[in-house]
């Protein structure tokens, strides 16, 4: 490490960090109103805004450094309780918060800070007198000067050198040794311990210098700052190992770090079984930190397309087997054929398995983002809204989290401005004046499940049917004939909105056909169950990934047609007699229930002979509460597919959602069931009409 280094290639690692310490922000700014006094919540809000200064100062973003500085200097007091946390303090704090987004996009954008922080940085100064005794920024920085010991005192070489460490990943120990009483050879000493921690890491200063330690010029203790990978309890060990160590105090080092993080935090006693610096819980999450890399999501792109050949390869080496089981005199080289078929099989299973889970992503990454939204379109409604969030750490694969976001936004944006009423209606209501939307993620078979539900007014299926004929989406004949659950899925069509008014949340009719439109995009499904004067619950369901499914393969007039597992209710056999035709529709009673009946042929518009058998192959295929049934030349079985997009030569094709290949190098498409329904429904009412 040297201290004209080029912070420029440390950009990007700066700019994640960044982010990471904005979400952290934002999440614990927004939960500090319902927890005042919770210390852990403080420091963790201290220490982010104390990170993110420390990071930004040593890029030289002053801007940002100085915005982060006020904010520190404020959270400090709060710490020290000399400010009392009110719902003013916060909205000032998330206000520089906002302000520090919009920095960091700039730098991001430009690599240079634009926004004017005085205003913002003058409302947190004049905060700080107002706890009484001296203005914040000179106590804080009294506390400080008065806490500080000789080792963290350092020059502007130093500085970067911790700064560019921090950035780059490492961690900075501060570290007291304390020799025996009886040692003596205080030097060799001290200079055995500095060449064993060469092996971990750089020392890049002591107190007292080298050249003192050398001369023995000190008594029997010396401090030392080491940049490192490792944590407490290996450097620790290292120096221990070293004879005549009478203790060994640890310590982690940011700048302007406060009494209560240095050595008096962590001890370690040169004793067997004594237990090192940091606590056990701060070094797994450290090691867990260390563990993980960042690696670009197109490099994992590459690595999944791979291992969907190796799918396709696994499936025609097999295929090759089968082939060669007729001959009778290549035992020897079936045997080995399997073998390899075998061996090939479990690696690519491992391989696919472990690039899928590279791809995961905890469905975190979108949620930590809703609570400052709700607050504050809770806040702006005059609504008060407990949200509370369960499942965080549900994974799902990058390309869905990246298409999920907008459509949760559209649901809970329309939950506090439709469902959760204002206090004085909940009062009326009998409820608690505090309203309640609850957002979880969990895993289900092979879906994920996503609710989100609040205790509102809930909706009212007859509501929804005059609504519609209102706005002269739907004749009043044809809202009459809905059922309550096709009522419901009213509020998703194109247009329709229940707002008496537009406002900026909603009222334009166009956030709920949003919702649809995102989730047919990824193959998702979104159910909604209601209780007029008790609430609403969405329901959505996504599958693990888009790139690798298993499916129903089928025949249609010579042709191999895949239907999505996730979309698949049952497969049957009818026989020719059971059919009935019902409103100029075939259909047939499936457990006291009308299935209506499509030839899949038909509704792709295929050429095939119309071949009637006694019993016909049926796939009964649903989304929802719907239900019809495709009546297909064959069944070939279930069978993990690859997924490739037809590409933009051949467009969007409807009732086709893809292609895969099959093991005999044979082409088969992949079903889009949505598509297909709404067309064998946009049939059965051209018949019905005729």
């Amino acid at each position: 490490m040297t201290a004209d280094m080029d912070m420029s290639q440390y950009m990007s690692i700066f700019l994640d960090e960044a982010e990471e310490q904005l979400q952290i922000l934002d999440e614990s700014l927004v939960k500090l109103e319902d927890r005042r006094e919770d210390p852990e919540l403080i420091n963790k809000i201290f220490r982010a805004a104390h990170t993110l200064k420390g990071s930004s100062a040593s890029m030289d973003f002053k801007q940002t450094a100085t915005l982060t500085h006020a904010m520190e200097n404020v959270l400090d007091l709060v710490r020290q309780q000399a400010l009392t946390v009110t719902t003013e303090l916060v909205d000032v704090l998330l206000e520089a918060l906002d302000l520090l987004r919009q920095l960091i996009a700039e730098v991001a954008d430009s690599g240079s800070e634009s926004a004017d922080i005085s205003a913002t940085v003058a409302r947190l100064q004049r905060i700080q007198p107002a706890a009484g005794g001296e203005a914040g920024p000179q106590a804080a920085d009294k506390a400080a000067a008065a806490a500080t010991s000789p080792i963290l005192q350092l020059n502007d070489i130093e500085e970067n050198l911790v700064r560019a460490a921090e950035i780059k990943g490492y961690r900075v120990w501060h570290i007291r040794v304390e020799l025996e009483k009886d040692c003596l050879m205080k030097g060799p000493r001290a200079y055995i311990v500095f060449k064993s921690l060469e092996e971990v890491g750089e020392v890049i200063k002591t107190v007292p210098g080298v050249e003192d330690i050398e001369a023995e010029k000190f008594e029997l203790s010396f401090e030392l700052l080491l940049v490192s990978r490792e944590d407490a309890d290996h450097v620790g060990n290292i120096i221990k190992s070293t004879s005549e160590i009478a203790s060994v105090q640890i310590a982690p080092v940011t700048l302007d770090q406060e009494a209560e993080s240095r050595l008096g935090a962590a001890s370690l006693q040169a004793q067997p079984g004594a237990s090192p610096g940091a606590s056990a819980e701060s070094d797994e999450a450290a090691k867990r930190l260390n563990q993980t890399v960042r690696v670009d999501v197109r490099r994992l792109d590459v690595l999944l397309n791979l291992v969907g050949e190796l799918v396709i390869d696994r499936t025609r080496l097999a295929e090759a087997e089968n082939g060669l089981r007729a001959n009778a005199n290549a035992q020897d080289l079936l045997d080995a054929l399997e073998e390899i078929s075998t061996h090939i099989g479990r690696v690519t299973s491992d391989l696919q398995e472990e690039i899928m889970r590279a791809r995961m992503f905890p469905i975190d990454q979108v949620f930590n983002r809703f609570p400052r939204m709700v607050r504050d379109l809770a806040h702006k409604a005059g609504k008060e809204v407990n949200f509370v969030i369960e499942g965080r750490e549900t994974e799902l694969d990058r390309t869905v989290i990246e298409e999920i976001g907008d459509p949760l936004i559209h649901l809970l944006r329309n939950a506090i401005d439709h469902g959760i009423e204002t206090p004085e209606e909940r009062a009326r209501a009998g409820k608690p004046a505090r309203g309640t939307i609850e957002l979880k993620a969990f895993h289900q078979e092979n879906q994920i499940v996503i609710t989100i539900a609040d205790d509102g007014r809930g909706m009212e299926a007859q509501l929804l049917r005059q609504k519609v004929v209102e706005k002269g989406l739907l004749s009043a004949e044809a809202a009459g004939r809905l059922d309550d659950r096709e009522a419901l899925n009213l509020i998703f069509m194109p247009g329709f909105s229940t707002s008496a008014a537009v406002s900026d949340v909603s009222g334009r009719g166009v956030g709920m056909d949003i919702v649809r439109s995102h989730l047919e995009r990824i193959n998702g499904l979104i159910e909604t169950h209601t209780t007029p004067g008790r609430g609403a619950k969405f329901t959505i369901k996504l599958p693990l990934t888009l790139a690798i499914n298993r499916s129903l393969l089928v025949t249609v007039a010579g042709r191999i047609m895949a239907f999505p597992l996730s979309n698949v209710v049952e497969i049957v056999q009818v026989e020719t007699g059971t059919v009935q035709r019902i409103h100029q529709q075939d259909a047939v009673l499936l457990r006291g229930q009308i299935l209506p009946l499509v030839e899949l042929a038909e509704v792709l518009r295929i050429d095939s002979p119309p071949e009637r058998k006694k019993t016909l192959p049926v796939v009964v295929a649903g989304i929802s509460e719907k239900r019809v049934g495709f009546i297909v030349d064959d069944f070939i079985g279930e069978q993990e597919i690859v997924i490739k997009s037809l590409g933009d030569y051949i467009g969007q094709i409807h009732g086709l959602a893809g292609a895969t290949i099959m093991g005999n190098g044979q082409v088969a498409l992949i079903l889009d069931v949505r598509s297909l329904l709404d067309q064998a429904e946009a049939k059965a009412r051209r018949e019905l009409a005729s």
